[in-house]
């Protein structure tokens, strides 16, 4: 891992809602975003940032998630999504 790669450091990204991400609801009147595509996207902002400052030969994986999906996003509205590098505990982050 580069030198760059540290506590405090972070990244926002940000998504557009588009069908590829929603699930409908409320007997087909709305589309929202899925909650397993959310989890996708915080995935891949979280991988994407952290490949910025890896090596050649180094990869990310997800291994937990605790997440509260609280408020409904519909099909054409945007998200952000932003990380905050808080630990770093050998290869763990």
């Amino acid at each position: 891992m580069k030198e760059t790669f540290k506590v405090g450091n972070k990244t926002t990204r940000r998504f557009k809602i588009d069908a590829s991400k929603t699930i409908s609801v409320a007997g087909g009147n709305f589309d929202v975003y899925a909650t397993p595509e959310m989890i996708r996207d915080i995935e891949r902002t979280c991988k994407d940032y952290i490949l910025e400052h890896a090596d050649a030969n180094e990869d990310s994986v997800g291994t937990q998630v605790n997440i509260s999906h609280v408020g409904a996003t519909l099909l054409g509205m945007s998200v952000e999504i932003s990380v905050l590098l808080k630990n770093l505990d050998r290869r763990r982050v």
